[in-house]
C-alpha cells in the first residue's frame, strides 16, 4: 500500500488516480473560515467536491471540531480509498464519502427532498444523503479537475480531465448547494482566474479572497485559490510563493501554512 502520513492522519493512495499533491494543501490550508456560524457550535456541514483520496475533507475536519463533512467522488476506486481513509482517521465519525457525480448527487438531494425512492450503495450513503438534504452547505470546498486535452488515460484522465466537470456545471451546483450566507473555495489555473469569477459572478458569487501562488519567488504565478460568499464582497488579494530558490527549501508563509499538516523539520530546510 502507498500512504501519504500528516500529523494527524494518513492517507492511503494507492487506488485513486490523483495522489496528495501541493494544490490540496494549499487550499486545505488557507481556506479562510469566515462563515457566520461558530466553530463551536454543531452542525457546520461542508461538501467536498471531487474528494479523491479525501485529503481536502481530512484537513477541514481536523481545523473545524464541529464540522460534518459530506464528500462526493465519481471515480468508483478514488471513493472507496476515500472512505477507507476516512474511516481509519480520528475524524472518522464526522466524514461521510458518496461515490457519485455532482449531477447525480444534486439529482439525488431532489428526490430525496420528494419523498421519492433512492438508491445508495449502502446504508451510510442512504444516512449521509438524509441528513445532507435538511439544508444546503456552510462551505464548500473544491480541488477541481482543470487539465483540458489530457494525455493521461483511464481513471487519471477522468481525474484531470476538465471535462469530466466543466466550470460552467461546477458552479451551477455549487450555486444550488451553497446556504445564503455559506462560503465556497477553489483553487484553479490562474489563467482560468478571469473566465471562473465572471462565471461565478453571473451567479452572484463574488470572491471575498484570492490567493495567487508561484512556485518559486522569482517565477509566474501558477494557481490561484479563490474564496466565493453571495453578493458583492470587499476583496482581498494577495500572493505566496512555495519555495525560495532551490527544490524543497521552502518560503517561511509556506511552512507556517502546513505546519499544523505536514510532518517537515524546519532545521533540515
Amino acid at each position: 500500500m502507498t500512504f501519504f502520513s500528516f500529523q494527524k492522519f494518513k492517507i492511503k493512495q494507492s487506488s485513486s488516480a490523483m495522489k496528495v499533491g501541493t494544490d490540496a494543501l494549499l487550499l486545505g490550508a488557507s481556506a479562510p473560515l469566515s462563515l457566520s456560524k461558530s466553530f463551536e457550535q454543531e452542525g457546520i456541514e461542508i461538501l467536498d467536491i471531487g474528494a479523491g483520496t479525501g485529503v481536502l475533507s481530512l484537513m477541514m475536519a481536523q481545523r473545524i471540531p464541529s464540522a460534518h463533512i459530506t464528500a462526493i467522488e465519481i471515480d468508483q476506486a478514488a471513493a472507496e480509498e476515500c472512505d477507507y481513509n476516512f474511516q481509519n482517521s480520528p475524524f472518522a465519525e464526522r466524514l461521510s464519502c458518496i461515490h457519485s457525480s455532482l449531477d447525480n448527487f444534486l439529482r439525488t438531494r431532489t428526490r430525496t427532498r420528494a419523498g421519492t425512492e433512492s438508491h445508495f450503495s449502502s446504508k451510510s450513503d442512504f444516512d449521509s444523503a438524509q441528513s445532507d438534504n435538511s439544508r444546503n452547505f456552510d462551505l464548500i470546498i473544491c480541488n477541481p479537475p482543470f487539465f483540458p486535452g489530457s494525455q493521461a488515460e483511464g481513471s487519471r484522465k477522468k481525474a484531470r480531465d476538465s471535462h469530466s466537470l466543466p466550470a460552467a456545471e461546477l458552479l451551477e451546483g455549487v450555486n444550488q448547494l451553497l446556504a445564503t450566507d455559506g462560503q465556497f473555495s477553489l483553487i484553479i489555473p490562474f489563467q482560468d482566474e478571469k473566465r471562473i469569477i465572471e462565471i461565478a459572478e453571473g451567479l452572484d458569487l463574488f470572491p471575498m479572497e484570492i490567493l495567487r501562488v508561484k512556485g518559486r519567488k522569482d517565477s509566474k504565478i501558477v494557481r490561484s485559490i479563490l474564496h466565493f460568499k453571495r453578493g458583492m464582497q470587499k476583496l482581498s488579494e494577495t500572493e505566496m510563493y512555495i519555495e525560495v530558490e532551490k527544490r524543497h527549501e521552502y518560503s517561511d508563509e509556506y511552512l507556517q501554512l502546513i505546519e499544523d499538516f505536514l510532518l517537515i523539520e524546519k532545521k533540515s530546510l
